[in-house]
């Protein structure tokens, strides 16, 4: 492998120990998995979390030069940090107005909402959601809708990592995503997982919540 393959964003990811591949892991809904995904493991190399804020930042410029971005909505606080390296290098490059940065919280119902000073950076405004791992219609999606509510419109969803599971996106959700790197991997249920079939055991469990 040369130095070009192992400096691109995927296999940054991979060495950095977010993508754990073939591995046998049990999801909290009971299903299995090929692939074990470490979101916490991204922050943990700051130079690196910034080389790849930087490479995102470069595909999102040439995306928005026309419709422009108000705001960075982040999915939570670690993200927050994300968006705001992004928003540093947006700001630079783009030599657009200074985009504004925020995140939201969730309730003890686990529902998004952001505090009213936040709200006037969302209403009528252009709204990237910034995540650090997007899976199909998992939480940041939750943001999406929730967004929409309080009148922001939506630009798209950026993030470093998109997981593809091949479960199809559903006709409502009409937003665009925008990941430095996407992988594939595969599911089982139960009781036809092909690992288990194989005899291999089953080497850790991974929520919904995390990889999202």
């Amino acid at each position: 492998m040369n130095q070009q393959e192992e400096n691109t964003p995927l296999k940054i990811l991979e060495n950095l120990g977010v993508i754990v591949r073939n591995t046998h892991i049990k999801w909290d809904d009971g299903s299995h998995c090929d692939t074990f995904i470490d979101r916490l493991a991204l922050y943990e190399d700051i130079n690196r979390l910034r080389g790849l804020c930087l490479a995102l930042t470069r595909y999102l410029i040439p995306i928005y030069d026309n419709i422009g971005i108000d705001t960075f909505l982040a999915t939570s606080v670690d993200t927050y940090h994300i968006a705001q390296l992004i928003a540093e290098r947006y700001d630079r490059f783009s030599k657009k107005q200074p985009i504004n940065v925020a995140f939201a919280e969730k309730d003890q119902n686990n529902s998004f909402f952001v505090d009213d000073n936040i709200l006037s950076l969302i209403e009528n405004k252009k709204v990237l959601i910034i995540d650090d791992v997007y899976f199909v219609e998992g939480p940041n999606t939750d943001l999406v809708y929730y967004t929409r509510q309080m009148g922001g419109l939506i630009a798209g969803i950026g993030t470093i990592l998109n997981l593809d599971s091949g479960i199809p996106l559903s006709s409502n959700i009409n937003f665009r995503i925008i990941p430095l790197a996407g992988i594939k991997f595969k599911t089982w249920s139960s009781d036809e997982c092909d690992l288990c079939n194989r005899g291999q055991n089953v080497v850790g469990t991974q929520n919904n919540v995390l990889i999202a």
